[in-house]
């Protein structure tokens, strides 16, 4: 394990953008890979193998940082867009100047071809992440 301590120490300072207990929780996910990597007879039949497979498998600590990020914010977004359309269903209901219909129509037509989008982007990403691997 100490030839990937470095790996983790590297991983640890490349989440910087996430909270220090998601870094916590990532480092220790990764750390169970490859400690099960380790001990997996697939992985190859000496130790080096294994170890240079695992290497090879993980990538750079920078760009397993960036892919976790990418995933990440994409939900954290996803969330924060449905959390406002909640918050402007209930203005929406308790603001009645305008009328009910009209509020609605215009928030519909609005957050629909957002939801669109995005659904549209989750599929087009994960398509390209099947076809890169």
């Amino acid at each position: 394990m100490r030839k990937f301590d470095t790996y983790l120490a590297q991983l640890q300072k490349a989440l910087s953008t996430f909270s220090p207990s998601e870094q916590d929780d990532i480092v220790a996910e990764i750390q169970g890979h490859i400690e099960e990597g380790l001990h997996d007879p697939q992985m190859g039949l000496s130790a080096a193998e294994r170890v240079k497979k695992i290497n090879s498998e993980l990538g750079s600590p920078a760009d397993l940082a960036k892919g976790l990020y990418k995933a990440h914010w994409r939900k954290r977004w996803l969330f924060l867009v449905t959390s406002a359309i909640g918050y402007v269903i209930i203005a929406t209901v308790i603001w009645r100047p305008l009328p009910l219909i009209a509020m609605t129509i215009f928030w519909v037509s609005l957050a629909l071809p957002i939801i669109i989008g995005l659904a549209l982007e989750y599929c087009h990403r994960y398509q390209n992440s099947l076809l890169s691997t």
